[in-house]
């Protein structure tokens, strides 16, 4: 989201949009990256993380490719459909990722792999932010840098749908955990005594001859 929010303006400027249109457009993203945020996380809780987070990441995408098709016709069109697209999935990435991380590691680890996580993901939005303005100074558009982020975007979202979902991997081990912790209770002891309740005495000590009709029990 670093191109987003500091290359939007300069771009729409490009295409030929009034500064005025503009920033109103940057205050619907910020609005609907708030509905975003709420939708797909609702549906995470339904569906998972996997899914919402990959749908994040894929609008994400087809608003960028909207953008790119704005110079060819039909500019203010691709515009908004590139706004509401990149909005809702504005803030849904991050508390997608949160969500996750808890999922996977627990709570007693979320708080450090989530940070990370953010760390990683704050490094890729300066990135972000500054080399599309080197490759927009270089070439005089921001086609190309427009261009990369699609494909940054499109690829973020088949990895995502490649991976197993979290509460899936979580699922998994604690039944596995289970069933190791039920077959070891089960298992009987090599050293247990064995029970001589209603055994016949003669069969204990390997006596031969025919049982009595009433034989002593041990």
């Amino acid at each position: 989201m670093g191109f987003v929010q500091t290359h939007f303006i300069a771009f729409g400027i490009e295409a030929g949009f009034a500064r005025m249109l503009l920033a109103g457009m940057m205050g619907i993203m910020g609005a609907l990256s708030v509905a975003g945020g709420l939708l797909l996380g609702g549906l995470s809780d339904r569906l998972g993380r996997r899914d919402p987070l990959a749908l994040a990441y894929l609008l994400r995408g087809v608003g960028l490719a909207a953008w790119l098709a704005v110079p060819g016709g039909h500019g203010l069109v691709l515009l908004y459909a590139g706004i509401v697209a990149i909005g809702l999935s504005w803030a849904a990435t991050i508390s997608l990722t949160t969500a996750s991380c808890a999922d996977v590691w627990g709570s007693r680890s979320a708080g450090a792999v989530t940070g990370m996580s953010l760390f990683i993901m704050w490094i890729g939005h300066a990135t972000g932010t500054y080399v599309p303005g080197v490759v927009a100074a270089w070439a005089e558009t921001y086609q190309p840098a427009l261009v990369v982020n699609v494909v940054a975007a499109l690829t973020a979202a088949a990895v995502v749908f490649s991976l197993r979902d979290p509460r899936l991997v979580r699922a998994t081990a604690r039944m596995t955990v289970k069933a190791v912790a039920q077959s070891v209770t089960a298992r009987p002891t090599r050293n247990a005594p064995r029970s001589t309740a209603g055994r016949c005495y003669q069969c204990d000590f390997g006596i031969q001859n025919d049982h009595v009709s009433d034989p002593i029990r041990l």
